[in-house]
């Protein structure tokens, strides 16, 4: 039933019906507004009537850990909506897409700025929290019933002092003896803003410049080891490219972007560059000096029905840590054409 109603919107009506007691038997692709009430494993969207017998609540499939910290708050659920009875229902493949304008969750990609602060923590093993470098917010976070003054910023260190601001992934993690744990707040997959690094969402990559949805290319592919792979990131307009590594044998939960690394320019090539690499009769590009091929590590194709349009390529010198940039098409009729150099040793 589930598949065959998830592409049908509710109306307004329908949506005001089953916010109520009564629409039994409603189902479609809706949002609906109410309190998060979390029991054990089991989160629940009261939207009427609440602690009374004609109390109305959908079982939303949240995780707990993320929907305990907007417990007691009023949200917007959207998801595939099924009113069992009049005074029950489910929400699946439900997703929180309003809260409280200062409440934040475990998960959130979000900006924080603020001024650093490094630790050295004396607590053996893993007694206390994590040493290493600290954002201490300009302004405190709200995590549900939380106020959150400072945060930990997993793999990435800064200078004591220096006022940031960055991008990342909200995490709540734990230490101290597992019978008695503490927690503490990170920030995971960091980007440091004012130093133009792009900044992941989730789900692409945006310009620190311009928030223009930007180019990934996978220079090492390591997905059959326990290692990420390393990426490069394009930014053309602020003529940058910036590698980092994502991905690897991580928890499904886990955060795959795992920060950047290097930054390098984008160059146009020089004569030299020209002449370090050739293209072998199967239309494949080698350093010259070595005879190693060069890896391709994408491809950008024209339009279809266009005569005058450019295919571009990306090729990675693993040996020199470079990647080319070629331009191929054209009504000029370019073949190989070194466009842009990027290199990461320098």
């Amino acid at each position: 039933m589930e598949k065959h109603y998830s592409s049908r919107q509710l109306t307004h009506q329908e949506l005001a019906e089953i916010a109520g007691v009564g629409g039994g038997g409603i189902t479609a692709r809706g949002r609906l507004s109410g309190e998060l009430h979390v029991e054990g494993d089991v989160v629940q969207l009261i939207t009427a009537n609440k602690g009374s017998r004609d109390q109305v609540s959908f079982t939303v499939d949240l995780g707990a850990r993320t929907a305990r910290h907007l417990e007691g708050q009023n949200v917007t659920v959207s998801g595939i909506i099924h009113k069992t009875s009049p005074g029950a229902g489910t929400i699946t493949h439900a997703t929180v897409t309003a809260r409280p304008a200062e409440s934040h969750v475990p998960g959130e990609h979000l900006a924080l700025a603020g001024t650093i602060v490094n630790r050295q923590l004396d607590l053996p093993g893993s007694e206390g929290p994590p040493q290493g470098s600290y954002l201490v917010l300009a302004r405190p976070l709200a995590v549900g019933a939380s106020k959150v003054k400072e945060i930990f910023l997993e793999g990435r260190s800064f200078d004591q002092g220096t006022t940031v601001k960055l991008y990342g992934r909200l995490e709540v993690r734990k230490f101290g003896p597992a019978a008695i744990p503490q927690h503490y707040f990170a920030l995971s997959g960091i980007s440091d803003l004012g130093a133009g690094e792009p900044r992941y969402d989730g789900t692409q990559f945006h310009s620190a410049a311009t928030n223009a949805p930007l180019r990934v290319l996978v220079v090492r592919r390591r997905d059959l080891f326990d290692a990420p792979n390393v990426i490069v990131v394009l930014d053309p307009d602020q003529g940058r490219a910036f590698m980092g590594t994502f991905g690897g044998f991580i928890f499904p939960e886990a955060n795959p972007f795992h920060g950047f690394t290097a930054v390098a320019d984008i160059v146009e090539p020089s004569d030299a560059d020209r002449a370090a690499v050739a293209f072998n009769k199967e239309g494949n590009p080698i350093d010259v000096a070595t005879g190693a091929e060069l890896a391709k590590v994408g491809e950008q194709l024209p339009p279809r029905n266009t005569a005058d349009a450019f295919t571009f390529t990306w090729y990675f010198d693993e040996g020199k840590n470079i990647v080319y940039t070629f331009v191929s098409g054209g009504f000029a009729g370019f073949a190989h054409r070194m466009e842009s150099v990027i290199r990461f040793d320098e």
